[in-house]
């Protein structure tokens, strides 16, 4: 087998991370179209703060619905754009009380994201920061 054919059979480390956003994303739909106990009447985007990480940090999003509504899904954002330097490190749902859902009793009504800033260096100016939110898609 020629070397151009067995570099084609591996896949790239973006086409890992894009295959593994992707079943996040279905599994947050999933989650919503299995716990559904009566119809939704209305559905609403709601947004976390802005939260900015500097380099080589984690940092935490959480979007919450209105009392009343339930979590039905949820992710994340860049809100400078695409930015190469962070990492989603997960996305799930959270009950009221802050806990992340099976930590106790409650539906879903937010949606936590937790990212990673990869850059290695920062300072004023630099644009190894970056700044980040979460989503949750709210029913009622």
């Amino acid at each position: 087998m020629s070397e151009s054919k067995r570099s084609r059979l591996r896949p790239s480390y973006a086409n890992v991370i894009a295959t593994v956003a992707l079943f996040i994303a279905l599994g947050g739909g999933a989650y919503a179209a299995t716990n559904e106990k009566e119809p939704i009447q209305e559905v609403v985007r709601r947004s976390s703060r802005v939260v900015t990480i500097p380099a080589s940090h984690s940092g935490d999003a959480v979007a919450w619905c209105n009392k009343g509504e339930r979590a039905l899904g949820g992710g994340g954002f860049d809100y400078i754009g695409f930015h190469e330097n962070f990492t989603l490190i997960s996305s799930l749902p959270r009950v009221a009380g802050d806990r992340r859902l099976g930590e106790g009793d409650g539906e879903p009504s937010g949606w936590e994201v937790r990212y990673f800033n990869r850059a290695d260096h920062g300072g004023p100016g630099d644009d190894s920061v970056i700044q980040v939110g979460a989503y949750v898609v709210c029913g009622k």
